[in-house]
C-alpha cells in the first residue's frame, strides 16, 4: 500500500477540493472531514494532525476556505429564505459551526440594516395575513417571532409600523 506522505496529502487535497467545489464550508467542518478521512489511513509514519493543518493552511491561502465569506453567505441565505430567522438564532448556528465571534460580527456589519427588517416584516405579514390581531394572537405572534431569533424590540417596532399602516 502506498502511504507516502505526498500521496496521502494529494488524496486529501483532492477530497477537500471535491467537497468545496459545490459549496462553501466553514474551516472547522472541512478540518473535521479531513481528520475523519485521515483516520482511514492506518500505520502512518507521520502526524496526521500536522498533515491536516498543512492542508488547511493551503486551502485558506488559496481562498477555498474562508469563514467570513461563509458567514456572510449563510446570513444572507437565512434572511432571504421563505422561513427567515433572526440575528440571535443565526449567530447561534454560526457559533455551532465553529465560526469565530469576531468573524460573525464583521459579517453582520456587512449586511444592510433593511434586510433583517424585511425578513421580519415578511414573517409578520405571512402569519397575520393582513388581519388585525387581538391581545392573545399578538402574544402568540411575538412568541413565534422570538423563537425564530428576532429581538423583542425589533418585533415590536415592525408590528407597530404594520398596524399604523392599516
Amino acid at each position: 500500500m502506498n502511504n507516502s506522505r505526498d500521496s496521502i496529502k494529494s488524496k486529501l487535497l483532492q477530497y477537500a477540493y471535491g467537497i468545496l467545489v459545490s459549496r462553501d464550508l466553514p474551516y472547522k467542518t472541512v478540518q473535521d472531514k479531513l481528520k475523519k478521512k485521515c483516520a482511514n489511513y492506518s500505520d502512518l509514519e507521520f502526524s496526521a494532525e500536522d498533515l491536516v493543518q498543512e492542508i488547511m493552511s493551503e486551502l485558506v491561502i488559496a481562498k477555498y476556505v474562508d469563514d467570513f465569506r461563509y458567514a456572510t453567505s449563510f446570513i444572507n441565505s437565512k434572511y432571504s429564505s421563505t422561513q427567515p430567522i433572526g440575528m440571535s438564532k443565526i449567530k447561534q448556528q454560526l457559533r455551532l459551526k465553529g465560526i469565530n465571534s469576531d468573524v460573525i460580527s464583521q459579517a453582520f456589519d456587512l449586511i444592510e440594516d433593511a434586510i433583517p427588517n424585511d425578513a421580519l416584516r415578511f414573517l409578520i405579514q405571512k402569519r397575520t395575513k393582513g388581519k388585525t390581531l387581538d391581545y392573545e394572537q399578538k402574544q402568540k405572534l411575538y412568541k413565534y417571532l422570538m423563537s425564530r431569533g428576532f429581538s423583542f424590540s425589533a418585533i415590536q417596532r415592525e408590528v407597530d409600523s404594520i398596524t399604523l399602516l392599516k
